[in-house]
């Protein structure tokens, strides 16, 4: 089970991921399609209510809450805390000191669903794309469309998702929802080397193994034929260039 730290950092991207396609819209913003877009990211239920705070806990509008949720410098946070309701407040974030990590892949010596093992060595020779997640992490679920999607399109790369999960709940994972990736599963202390704080997290390793740079979580457009490939496109093709 992922632990608390993991699960608030997750709800914080979910809430960053639903409203990303809102903020680069010159349009005023839409209250209706946030808050649908953000229930259908936390999975709230269409019969819960859903209060909006501004940063002083006081209630505010559906519509000025949405106005503030695409200024910059502005995120927000889920509270659960009271039984058949669900709070939504605004929170200004505070800038954040860049986190150190490897400039290399980690060492690594895995193995994967089918018992294929993976080395660094495995993957040296042409780039790697992995991607971190776990089950029932929903923006990493709502990310395997566009996942496959790239992995057909490049056949060129290497590909490897890894997960703190259990073999099994790996497995059942995949069965799920139809990942077609490579999957390493029990990968937690490779996932702490490569500094991995945040899920979904994907990363781009050069064929030398070094780390080219890294995302956390795909930036989605409802109006693409696959939400998140183009956010994907751009990632991997701008650090190949």
């Amino acid at each position: 089970m992922a632990s608390n730290a993991v699960r608030r950092s997750t709800c914080g991207l979910l809430l960053s991921v639903a409203v990303a396609a809102f903020a680069a819209d010159t349009s005023p913003p839409n209250a209706s399609l946030i808050e649908k877009s953000l229930r259908d990211a936390m999975e709230i239920p269409a019969g819960t209510p859903v209060e909006f705070q501004g940063e002083d806990g006081k209630s505010m509008s559906a519509d000025a809450f949405a106005a503030q949720m695409t200024a910059p410098g502005f995120s927000a946070v889920a509270d659960k805390s009271q039984p058949g309701k669900m709070i939504l407040r605004l929170q200004r974030e505070k800038p954040k000191a860049p986190e150190p990590g490897p400039s290399h892949l980690p060492a690594m010596d895995l193995v994967d669903l089918s018992g294929r093992r993976v080395r660094n060595a495995d993957l040296a020779g042409r780039p790697t794309l992995l991607s971190f997640y776990f089950a029932t992490c929903v923006p990493c679920i709502k990310e395997v469309p566009a996942l496959n999607a790239y992995r057909k399109a490049h056949p060129d790369l290497n590909y490897l998702a890894v997960t703190f999960d259990s073999a099994a709940e790996a497995k059942q994972f995949v069965a799920d929802r139809g990942l077609g990736w490579p999957v390493v599963a029990n990968a937690r202390s490779f996932i702490d080397a490569a500094s991995v704080r945040g899920f979904p997290t994907y990363m781009l390793v050069g064929p030398d193994g070094r780390i080219l740079g890294r995302e956390s979580g795909l930036t989605f457009n409802v109006s693409e034929a696959i939400p998140g490939m183009a956010a994907l496109e751009k990632f991997v093709m701008g650090l190949l260039k």
